[in-house]
C-alpha cells in the first residue's frame, strides 16, 4: 500500500473493526511493519516485494472459534454499514494481498483471562486421589472454576 495512503486505509480499518466487533469479533488489530530487515536473518523483502513509496501492513482478526469467524462475517455482509466502507478508487492492489488462516499456537500474554482454544484444548483431568472411589472433577473455563457433579462407582 502507499504510504500516502495509510490514514485513509486506518479509517476504513476502523470502521470494518468495530463492525467486527460488534457483531461477535474478539479482537481487531493493525500494524505496520517497522524493521523488515533482521540482522543474520532472511529479510522480508526478499520474499515479499515492497515497492518504494510503499507500507506492508499487517491485520488480524480474531474470534473464539472457525464457527463464530463464519457468524461473524456473514452478520457484518448483512449489515448496510458495509456499504460505506467501500472505497473507490481502491487503496491497494488486491492481487497482492494475502489472506490466511491460523490456530493459535501459545499465548504468551499477561491477561488472566485465556483463549477459548486453550480452554478446548486442555483435557479434562481427573481430580488427584480419587481415582480408587471413582469420584471425579470436572473443570470448567479457568476463570470459572466451578465443580461438576461427582459421580461415585459402587
Amino acid at each position: 500500500m502507499k504510504k500516502r495512503h495509510v490514514t485513509r486505509y486506518l479509517d476504513v480499518a476502523r470502521g470494518w473493526g468495530r463492525l467486527f466487533l460488534e457483531h461477535g469479533g474478539r479482537s481487531h488489530k493493525e500494524y505496520v511493519a517497522a524493521n523488515l530487515t533482521g540482522a543474520g536473518l532472511v529479510p522480508f523483502t526478499d520474499e515479499v516485494e515492497i515497492r518504494r513509496g510503499q507500507v506492508l501492513l499487517f491485520s488480524v482478526a480474531e474470534c473464539d472459534s472457525k464457527a463464530a469467524f463464519k457468524r461473524t462475517i456473514k452478520a457484518m455482509e448483512a449489515d448496510a454499514r458495509m456499504a460505506d466502507l467501500d472505497v473507490q478508487p481502491p487503496l491497494f492492489n488486491m492481487r497482492r494481498m494475502l489472506c490466511g488462516e491460523f490456530t493459535l499456537l501459545r499465548d504468551s500474554t499477561k491477561s488472566k483471562r485465556r483463549s477459548s482454544q486453550h480452554r478446548t484444548a486442555l483435557p479434562k483431568r481427573r481430580a488427584r486421589g480419587r481415582r480408587r472411589t471413582g469420584e471425579y472433577r470436572r473443570t470448567t473455563a479457568p476463570r470459572r472454576r466451578k465443580q461438576a457433579a461427582v459421580v461415585r462407582r459402587r
